[in-house]
């Protein structure tokens, strides 16, 4: 199983208008896994905002990726439940046998506030296992 944590994006406050981060993960081998959920969610208002723009930057060596619409619902009993919001979600498939390392860079883009038309970089980096 994929040993990611998924992060799910609130509307952030930064200083900054890029940011970078690198992230390690384990994946099975001959098989496809989600790899990262971009969102906008208020959680103090319960409020989607615009779905992050996705690019991939630096395609794999040893795989494919995709990019798919989804949509998060919050589950009863937590905060917002029954809401739910628009993410992009980003899959990964190793090659057909392939086992070893492989990596890839993402770019997205994020408005800097609800009502800005400022828009902030951010960059990852994946770098997986495939056993």
């Amino acid at each position: 199983m994929l040993k990611f944590l998924i992060g799910i994006l609130a509307v952030l406050v930064s200083l900054s208008a890029v940011s970078a981060e690198t992230l390690y993960g384990t994946v099975k081998k001959n098989q496809s896994a989600l790899i990262d959920k971009y969102g906008i969610y208020n959680k103090h208002q319960c409020i989607a905002g615009p779905i992050p723009k996705v690019k991939i930057k630096q395609q794999p060596k040893h795989g494919k990726i995709t990019v798919k619409r989804a949509k998060v619902t919050f589950p009863k009993g937590k905060r917002c439940a029954g809401k739910s919001f628009a993410t992009m979600d980003v899959f990964y498939k190793p090659d057909r046998g392939y086992t070893g390392t492989d990596s890839f860079k993402t770019s997205y883009s994020i408005p800097r506030g609800i009502n800005s038309s400022e828009i902030k970089y951010r960059y990852k980096t994946y770098k997986l296992v495939i056993k």
